[in-house]
């Protein structure tokens, strides 16, 4: 393997190489490589004058952006850890997050009360002074709240460094398109990546479904990251308006980050091709991943991969004793060389086992070690003594053509004290209980059927496919504890 050089290097690599490529597009913000250098060194010169030393933490709360790059790449130089933050987090849940985090400084774009405005960060009259090469301890510190809200930091124990073989098939030739917000872990990491391999990124402040299938015909998108959020919302576009834009210049697609129904992957394993289309399934915490390619998973439907070496994976019972094959229980990681790939900040640590550690999420291994996600052990509701995972019920209501989102809870009838299903729905077209229990009647038995619903105008999903249950249930009277 390659030896790892600093994050700094790469930058300044293709800074003098070809400072006048571009580096970040996003609408009609573009920035070179030359300015991203310069324009980051700005950052770190005063960022440096404002206190901030290797290994500080820097939070920040931005949208999808230039700047939110420039800035990562000014705290990096400075040796630091960017840690972002939702820039649509309400101010008492950053206050906890930032509790936790004790940063060096807190960045916002308008420097509202306590934290330094953007602004002044990205002017400096010595921009064109390099600094000290430095390198950060951890490269990232994103915030994980889950479907709890309960907040922590996950410092990765990766340094600032670069090597080849961690670019996920990434390479200079591409083009990188993200209709992700760069505050969640997964799109941040293939943000850094591509500005690390010396592609150009394309960005959007925020998802749309043709917009996306507008900039990969334009600009002749090579790699596309999604979630199956989004994949949903392409897939419910008029099928004249899909067609009239060319994907031929797509060669990798990754999704990730929240279950995939298998209807909806088939259809986009028959658009664009299997050799193409990627999953993986890992955590923030890096303990270890699964990873599966659309042709071979034509031969494993429903599974995300087998694991990648050095990690493992076991199944395991509620004493943590190890399950055979085909049997549903906890899923429990660890990597073979025993190194560390995370350290929270805040909240409770994963269930650990010996050596192994579970995320909270259940499934099983079929004899030939692919993984099959059921759900999150908190979201699974016992009704009429039989655990039901949301994630199977949800992705029959996806199938409906008329459902543009949704998400289902666990309730307790105040009168009887039994537990039941509540789905909510975001709707195209109006429709009732009855249009949605009769479509689900030859998808799912009648225990899954859910026994309530709630229709909202609203997103249930954000941009990233994340969903707080907590928050759904405790809008309905009697919701009962996970």
């Amino acid at each position: 393997m390659d030896e790892p050089v600093s994050f700094q290097s790469r930058l300044a690599l293709f800074a003098r190489s070809r400072p006048s490529d571009v580096a970040i597009v996003c609408e009609s913000e573009k920035i070179s490589w030359g300015k991203l250098d310069r324009s980051s060194n700005a950052v770190a010169h005063n960022l440096l004058s404002l206190g901030v030393r290797a290994n500080d933490l820097v939070s920040f709360t931005l949208a999808t952006s230039v700047e939110f790059m420039q800035l990562c790449w000014g705290i990096w130089k400075l040796g630091a850890t960017p840690q972002p933050l939702s820039n649509r987090v309400a101010n008492m849940e950053r206050e906890r997050i930032l509790k936790v985090a004790k940063p060096r400084i807190f960045v916002t774009h308008d420097g509202e009360p306590g934290s330094v405005p953007l602004s002044d960060l990205l002017v400096s009259e010595v921009d064109h002074i390099e600094l000290p090469e430095q390198v950060a301890n951890s490269w990232k510190a994103p915030t994980s709240g889950g479907s709890t809200g309960e907040p922590k930091i996950i410092l990765s124990t990766s340094s600032a460094t670069f090597s080849e073989g961690q670019t996920f098939g990434l390479s200079e030739t591409d083009k990188l398109l993200l209709p992700a917000p760069l505050y969640h872990n997964a799109p941040f990491g293939f943000a850094t990546t591509a500005n690390l391999v010396g592609c150009p990124l394309y960005l959007t402040p925020r998802f749309d479904a043709e917009r996306t299938l507008e900039i990969i015909a334009r600009e002749k998108i090579t790699f596309l990251y999604v979630v199956p959020t989004m994949m949903h919302r392409i897939s419910r576009l008029p099928e004249q308006v899909r067609q009239a834009y060319d994907m031929s210049s797509l060669q990798t697609v990754w999704h990730m980050a929240e279950p995939c129904p298998p209807w909806l992957k088939r259809q986009w394993i028959e658009w664009l091709g299997g050799e193409k289309l990627w999953e993986l399934y890992g955590g923030t915490e890096a303990i270890a991943m699964t990873i599966i390619r659309g042709d071979e998973w034509l031969s494993h439907e429903g599974s995300v991969g087998k694991a990648v070496p050095p990690g493992e994976l076991m199944i395991a019972d509620e004493n943590g004793n190890p399950l055979p094959a085909n049997m549903v229980g906890e899923i429990f990681m660890r990597r073979d060389d025993g190194v560390s790939t995370y350290a929270y900040l805040g909240n409770a640590s994963t269930t650990k086992v010996g050596g192994w550690e579970s995320l909270g999420d259940m499934g099983h291994v079929d004899e030939q070690g692919y993984l099959y996600l059921s759900d999150r052990k908190k979201d699974m509701i016992l009704i009429g003594g039989v655990n039901i995972y949301p994630a199977e019920i949800e992705f029959e209501l996806l199938s409906h053509p008329s459902v543009r989102s949704c998400a289902v809870v666990g309730a307790s009838d105040a009168a009887t004290e039994q537990n039941y299903l509540h789905a909510f729905i975001e709707a195209d077209a109006v429709m009732s209980e009855e249009d949605l229990d009769t479509y689900l009647s030859d998808r799912l038995q009648p225990i899954k059927h859910p026994k309530k619903y709630t229709f909202v105008q609203e997103p249930i999903r954000d941009d990233s496919g994340k969903v707080r249950r907590s928050t759904l249930a405790t809008q309905l009277k009697g919701t009962w504890g996970s």
